[in-house]
């Protein structure tokens, strides 16, 4: 046996995969298979904001055909809750940065598909006041752990720290993000033309990604397609 694979071996016993969401031992995989049963892929949804629709076939959403939005299609993999909640709370908000590492094998290949055709992918970035205070940047993290750091641009510089969206209704999400990005000086003859991939956690009135797909757009951008871990609700 290659050295390489004895070590490999060895840190397998003595480290054993542990389920993301009860940390019980897993043979396989990210979540345990009494955790996996509350994870919600989305089969058929919206291709403009992805929000999940009760059809066989992606169909365009009534809000969608009625308004015009600056992102040409949004995927998700998955629906927001369940035990996907619970990790990405659990890294967002309680600095378990342990879980980005699940959250990268959950939504890998997802993310590779989306980016396939795109010229950037752009996380939608944190105002350096948060940043500093959180850590990290969970959305730059996970994008970085599933698809290298290299394939990241920084493009877009978030110009003031918002409130939390979580306790706003769908006006007052929008007003609180509107022209709160920008594009860093050296990235704006890089993004005209492009076609770019904006990236985030969760999408729920879609107020974020739309303000900063606009900031993409109003830079010359050609094309801006949106990719979001989980799916939610708009309340």
């Amino acid at each position: 046996m290659p050295i390489f694979q004895a070590c490999g071996a060895v840190f397998e016993a003595l480290y054993p995969e542990r389920c993301a969401a009860c940390d019980c031992r897993v043979d396989r995989g990210v979540l345990c298979d009494a955790c996996e049963v509350s994870l919600y892929p989305i089969d058929a949804a919206c291709p403009t904001c992805a929000i999940p629709i009760d059809s066989p076939h992606p169909i365009v959403c009534g809000t969608c055909a009625r308004t015009t939005s600056p992102l040409s299609s949004t995927s998700a993999p998955y629906r927001f809750g369940g035990v996907l909640a619970d990790i990405i709370r659990g890294l967002k908000f309680h600095g378990k940065t342990h879980l980005a590492r699940s959250i990268a094998k959950l939504t890998r290949q997802p993310l590779i598909y989306a980016s396939a055709h795109c010229d950037l992918v752009v996380p939608i970035p944190l105002h350096w006041r948060r940043r500093v205070s959180r850590g990290f940047n969970q959305v730059e993290l996970v994008a970085r752990l599933a698809i290298g750091r290299r394939a990241l641009s920084p493009a877009l510089i978030r110009t003031r720290r918002t409130e939390t969206q979580m306790s706003l209704d769908p006006a007052a999400r929008a007003r609180n993000v509107h022209g709160a990005f920008r594009i860093g000086a050296r990235w704006r003859s890089v993004v005209a033309g492009r076609t770019i991939l904006l990236v985030d956690d969760v999408m729920t009135t879609g107020a974020t990604m739309h303000a900063a797909a606009q900031t993409l757009r109003d830079a010359g951008a050609s094309d801006v397609h949106g990719f979001v871990w989980a799916r939610a609700e708009a309340p």
